[in-house]
């Protein structure tokens, strides 16, 4: 067994590569040390490439932005150029021919309101023209209703033409009561009177017409029928004589000349 001396082993230098006090050797500390400088300096270069590389694109973006407008102002001061320099004059007559459309429109429409009222206008007098036309037309048709019914009366009166009694016998009154039957039945009658028997002496009872006049022959005959057929005696039908008196006589009136009383 070997004795150590323990001044021997304390004065005895350490091994290459180690510190007094026993830690890592000094040749690993500084490569740990480099490694780590190394590092943060590789970092520091990323850090100011990728700062210059937002840089970059920031000022790019802003160079984009700015250029856009500077050709934005350079367009628009183009255009402002190219402009005619008298546009204000021109927007100034566009601005008058505005005007005056707008009052060739108001015209217009004052000429349109104007025309509708002389429409309007017109429209009412004809309106006014044609009720007095229709009035007129309704006056004229009255009138002519009117004067064909004075007509209808006329022709009426002439298709039933008055009778005049004459007594031409010695039966006074005869005249007078006949013309009151014929009265009362309806029949149109004329003049009653006598026949003297110095103008003329009847054989018969007799009808005397107007010659000429059909209707007044068409009444006689009717009534000559008539009293012929209730007396039983057949009476005479003939146009007028001389001896009958003058307002028995004419168109439109018969004369019935009795020489005795009859029935009707």
């Amino acid at each position: 067994m070997t004795n150590v001396n323990p001044e021997n082993s304390t004065n005895q230098p350490a091994p290459e590569g180690k510190d007094a006090a026993g830690g890592l050797p000094l040749r690993g500390l500084a490569m740990v040390l480099i490694a780590v400088a190394v590092l943060l300096g590789l970092w520091g270069l990323y850090s100011l490439t990728q700062g210059d590389g937002n840089g970059t694109v920031a000022t790019s973006g802003d160079e984009a932005e700015t250029s856009a407008t500077i050709e934005q102002g350079g367009t628009g001061d183009a255009g402002d150029a190219d402009q005619d320099p008298n546009a204000p004059d021109a927007a100034a007559e566009d601005g008058g021919d505005d005007g005056s459309e707008g009052e060739d429109g108001e015209a217009a429409a004052g000429n349109g309101r104007d025309g509708a009222d002389a429409d309007a206008d017109d429209d009412e007098r004809d309106a006014r023209r044609d009720d007095e036309d229709g009035r007129d037309t309704r006056g004229e048709a009255a009138a002519s209703d009117r004067s064909a019914g004075a007509a209808g009366a006329g022709t009426s009166a002439k298709s039933e033409p008055v009778v005049n009694v004459l007594n031409n016998s010695t039966v006074n009154g005869l005249a007078e009561d006949i013309y009151d039957r014929l009265e009362e039945e309806g029949i149109a009658v004329g003049e009653h009177g006598n026949l003297p028997g110095e103008v003329t002496t009847l054989k018969e009872t007799t009808l005397y017409y107007h010659p000429g006049d059909i209707a007044g022959e068409r009444a006689a005959r009717d009534l000559g029928d008539r009293i012929g057929d209730t007396n039983g005696v057949p009476v005479r039908i003939e146009p007028n004589i001389d001896g009958l008196p003058e307002e028995t006589t004419g168109p439109g009136k018969v004369t019935l000349a009795l020489i005795g009383e009859v029935v009707l």
